[in-house]
């Protein structure tokens, strides 16, 4: 944002005068003690919070990475605090109060926005998401948390023990080859049978 400010910079006067004001507020020696709180929340704040421009055109793209997820609730919850330390600083000084900046951040930073970092943190399962994308096997794949659909922790339920049907069919199988003549009767070297499965996606 302060690239293109100093790239292409305004000419509106009443947009500058706005931006002195809310520079004056911040060094008033007057609010040294209340600025020294405010702007290290507001700059850790900040420094969570992403381009919305880009988020957007993530959201709208498709095809969501978990790196997007946690991006739109970062910066939706940070967003939420930013706002409230201005509605604070707002209550604290009738200077601050004036200041069209706070006024268009607070009106900008409305409540939906929390409401979507808390949809997000309902519906992805965050940290099991990370731990698949730890595994070159899943790739980067997104872990839904229990309870967002019935149908979706049906099938988690069967996949959970698909590790105990496998083994069942490898020994059904083993004891079928045994019989046939296929297999030898022992455990005998190389003579392992492994029953693999491979999910595939329905068109």
């Amino acid at each position: 944002m302060l690239r293109g400010w100093f790239a292409q910079p305004s000419q509106d006067a009443e947009l500058l005068s706005e931006r002195h004001d809310t520079i004056s507020f911040f060094v008033d020696p007057a609010n040294a003690m209340y600025c020294a709180q405010l702007l290290p929340q507001l700059q850790t704040l900040l420094s969570k919070t992403k381009d919305v421009g880009n988020v957007q055109a993530s959201f709208a793209r498709g095809g969501l990475l978990l790196a997007d997820y946690i991006n739109a609730m970062s910066t939706a919850m940070c967003a939420v605090k930013v706002r409230d330390c201005l509605i604070a600083a707002m209550a604290a000084h009738d200077a601050a109060r004036r200041l069209p900046i706070i006024r268009k951040v607070t009106a900008a930073c409305r409540a939906d926005i929390f409401e979507m970092a808390e949809l997000v943190s309902r519906v992805v399962d965050i940290p099991a998401s990370r731990a698949l994308g730890k595994d070159a096997r899943t790739g980067a794949h997104i872990c839904v948390n229990h309870g967002v659909s019935a149908d979706l922790d049906a099938l988690r339920a069967v996949y959970q023990q698909m590790e105990n049907v496998l083994t069942d069919a490898a020994q059904y199988e083993q004891g079928r080859l045994r019989t046939v003549g296929l297999m030898a009767g022992g455990p005998e070297p190389g003579e392992e049978l492994f029953v693999i499965y491979v999910p595939q996606a329905r068109e």
